[in-house]
């Protein structure tokens, strides 16, 4: 506070409170935001949990899929850590998600998360809902 005065603190104080305002759109569009504090943060504390027992040959997509899930602030370019599990479910329940997410609409993002994760938990157990793997020719 020497450096910088007690005005710059207040302000980040208010942007604190800002932030957990639903009504406030600078603010994202992160689940926690729609939520009571603590159910929030329980979704972000477990989503962190779960990490450490995702099957390592998917590390990266399941991971991704968490950190949208449990991000206590989500905006559309963080949307892209969607990427990888996108990538490995089929390409047309990908483009129905990359529809919905171009929509640009709260609804339509969490629709489309919605639909992204259910496709790709689903898709170890259900080859349909993967996108098959096609030979590389030499």
């Amino acid at each position: 506070m020497l450096f910088t005065g007690i005005g710059v603190w207040t302000d980040w104080l208010t942007q604190l409170r800002l932030a957990s305002d639903p009504a406030w759109h600078a603010g994202g569009i992160a689940l926690t935001r729609y939520l009571p504090n603590g159910l929030g943060l329980a979704i972000a504390i477990a989503c962190l949990a779960i990490v450490p027992f995702v099957p390592w040959r998917v590390a990266g997509a399941w991971i991704g899929l968490l950190s949208v899930v449990g991000a206590l602030s989500l905006h559309t370019f963080g949307l892209l850590f969607l990427l990888p599990a996108m990538l490995l479910i089929r390409r047309e329940i990908s483009l129905i998600a990359a529809i919905l997410i171009a929509t640009y609409t709260l609804e339509g993002t969490w629709a489309a998360i919605l639909i992204c994760a259910i496709s790709f938990s689903l898709s170890s157990r259900w080859a349909i809902l993967r996108e098959p793997v096609t030979p590389v020719l030499a």
